[in-house]
């Protein structure tokens, strides 16, 4: 015969059940969009339940989503000393960081961690520093575990950057066959027909990107190799003086993204432009050099005209500056002319 319930016991129990129901009722309102409500509901169980660390990870959880990162960041290791070993507090943690582009703090953070999701995230941030070899071995081991569209689109990006175009378009592909809906792996498509010189394909698929995500991506202002010359004309005649004299004796020279043979020395496939000769500082220093501008790579950023010529002399000024010997703090300083070092 079983013994019946004590008060106390009963009252734990109860208590429990509230907790859980007030829990799940948080992540409802999460889904709904309702972050106002979902906070009012996490910070009455955080009230009431102090040493709960998901408690505080439910307040991390919903400050991050209302754009409050040090309040989350601070919430969500409050959980981690409470619980070192929540992974959904980590897994915030980790993604808040991310978006905060601190990419560093994300490959740090989950560095013991080996679910997927884990793994997707250090192998996006790896890339994002740069650590290609190192992203796509992590990428691989999330792949074997789970195919998520996601790591699907990251591997595009890879295979972009290993100088194999067609390898990534299949992964772009398989991103969208995952899920039609992912607004970044129509775009990572479009990457990839770009690399392939597939422009007219790789303008379906920004379409298809910009309708999905109209806040983060658009249809590029694309321009045929003569209209573009004249605007490129146009950018160079608003250089600052102090670079016009360096123009004379330096080739500014188009095309369409930089090739293999410039990928494997490192290059990224999506880079704007590339100064190619010494400075004039260098020892034996001679003309002529070049200035390279890759065309389907600044238009891809650009969705009008006027934001394609402003991209053209963003970076002919950071190639000549380069060539002048200027670090990238200088030439922004250049840019903005002697006002801004005056300022109010």
């Amino acid at each position: 015969m079983l013994a019946a319930a004590t008060p106390d016991g009963a009252s734990t129990m109860a208590d429990e059940s509230d907790t859980a129901n007030q829990i799940e009722r948080v992540h409802e309102l999460l889904e709904e969009g309702s972050l106002d409500e979902a906070l009012e509901h996490a910070e009455s169980l955080l009230a009431r339940a102090r040493e709960l660390a998901e408690a505080h990870c439910l307040v991390g959880m919903v400050r991050a989503q209302r754009g409050e990162a040090e309040a989350a960041l601070s919430s969500l290791e409050h959980a981690l000393t409470l619980d070192p070993k929540l992974t959904s507090a980590r897994l915030e943690k980790a993604r808040v960081l991310y978006d905060e582009a601190r990419f560093e703090d994300v490959v740090e953070a989950l560095r013991d961690e080996r679910a997927v999701e884990a793994l997707y995230l250090a192998a996006a941030a790896l890339y994002e520093l740069g650590e290609h070899e190192e992203a796509g071995e992590v990428c691989d081991q999330a792949l074997a575990i789970e195919e998520l569209p996601e790591l699907r689109h990251l591997e595009a990006l890879l295979r972009l950057q290993r100088a194999e175009p067609e390898e990534a378009l299949a992964a772009a592909r398989h991103s969208i066959e995952l899920d039609p809906e992912l607004a970044e792996g129509h775009h990572a498509l479009g990457l990839a027909y770009t690399q392939l010189g597939r422009t007219e394909e790789s303008d379906a698929a920004f379409a298809r990107a910009a309708e999905l995500d109209p806040e983060s991506y658009f249809r590029p202002f694309r321009l045929g190799a003569e209209d573009f010359d004249e605007v490129v004309d146009e950018a160079l005649a608003e250089l600052p003086e102090e670079f016009e004299s360096y123009l004379d004796n330096v080739e500014v020279a188009v095309e369409d993204v930089p090739d293999a043979a410039l990928l494997k020395e490192g290059i990224e496939f999506d880079l704007l432009g590339l100064y190619r000769g010494g400075t004039i500082q260098s020892e034996g220093w001679d003309f002529p050099d070049r200035v390279l501008l890759f065309q389907r790579n600044l238009e891809n950023i650009s969705p009008t005209r006027e934001h394609l010529i402003e991209e053209i002399r963003d970076t002919v000024y950071h190639e000549i500056g380069h060539h002048m010997g200027m670090d990238e703090d200088e030439v922004r300083a250049a840019e903005e002319g002697p006002e801004a070092e005056d300022g109010p």
